[in-house]
């Protein structure tokens, strides 16, 4: 088996080959983790968060939200005010906003399994001798990627909470800003959307749970802008507490311990690297990103053969 060296300079990174090399090299590692956001969703027809509060307000048949608020304070004007304050309604119509807002949706296979950019996370997911990662943290309430998996026949676990026994599975995806399955069941408790559930954070258990991953794999960053205040608390803390525990990555003198991927000419490519977090342009989510993770699913199974 072949592996690379630290990346110790900035042009490592910016040098795409060098790039897919280091990454394919650290799957072989088993050092490889994930984690995703809105933008790997999208495609289904599942709503971001400012969508998401949209639909929920017409739902409830609220009116339209005020734009002059934050989506959070949006969220939260309608669970005090329509909701009067219930979580199980607020539960119920985030299902509904997700699933059944022009209709119920069905979680067709065919079109699940032609999704590009869900089969390339997934390939790097799925067992292999080449490596693969089985540690994913979705900021997504959906489980369309426990979908994909499970059609695969591959054993997954969805981590709906911080507290719970240790399972064999395959992959363990966990979802700390709530879990909202499309059946239905093992909905989470709470969920991260008002301005309050946000003030509140996702726990101390939760974050420890989260900072373990970040603190001990180079992360792959997709469909995430950056903006959320939660990851950016944990994003930040992961790079290092202030102490002598600093990133691994960072210890080895590398720039960056991660790597954000989004469209070009992006507001947030500055914020990602001030965190030491790599942002590596892509043309887009549909072609361009899923060919990059195919490639570094296949150049890891050569170092591993070499």
């Amino acid at each position: 088996m072949t592996t690379v060296g630290t990346m110790v300079h900035e042009s490592d990174f910016e040098d795409q080959a060098k790039l897919v090399e280091y990454l394919a090299s650290q799957l072989v590692r088993g050092r490889l983790a994930v984690f995703l956001g809105t933008g790997a969703s999208n495609w289904y027809g599942l709503p971001d968060w400012d969508e998401l509060v949209v639909r929920m307000y017409e739902l409830a048949d609220a009116g339209r939200p005020d734009k002059a608020l934050d989506v959070r304070d949006q969220a939260e004007d309608l669970f005090l005010g329509k909701l009067k304050g219930d979580n199980r309604a607020l539960l119920s119509l985030v299902h509904n906003a997700l699933y059944s807002y022009e209709g119920p949706i069905t979680l067709d296979f065919e079109k699940i399994r032609g999704d590009n950019l869900l089969a390339s996370v997934g390939a790097l997911l799925m067992a292999s001798r080449r490596g693969s990662v089985s540690q994913v943290v979705t900021l997504n309430y959906d489980d369309l990627l426990e979908k994909y998996l499970g059609f695969h026949g591959f054993v997954v676990e969805s981590v709906s909470k911080p507290n719970c026994f240790a399972t064999y599975a395959d992959v363990h995806v966990l979802h700390p800003h709530g879990y909202v399955p499309f059946e239905g069941t093992g909905v989470s408790s709470r969920i991260l959307l008002t301005r309050k559930s946000y003030s509140e954070g996702i726990g101390e258990d939760w974050r420890r749970l989260c900072l373990t991953v970040l603190r001990h794999h180079t992360i792959l960053f997709v469909g995430l802008s950056g903006r959320d205040d939660s990851l950016d608390s944990l994003v930040v803390n992961a790079r290092s507490d202030n102490s002598a525990n600093d990133h691994p990555a960072i210890i080895e003198n590398s720039p960056y311990w991660g790597v954000s991927f989004g469209c070009r000419g992006s507001a947030a490519a500055k914020r990602w690297r001030d965190r030491g977090v790599f942002f590596s342009e892509v043309a887009n989510y549909e072609t361009a990103l899923p060919t990059l993770i195919f490639t570094i699913c296949q150049t890891a199974s050569r170092l591993r053969s070499r």
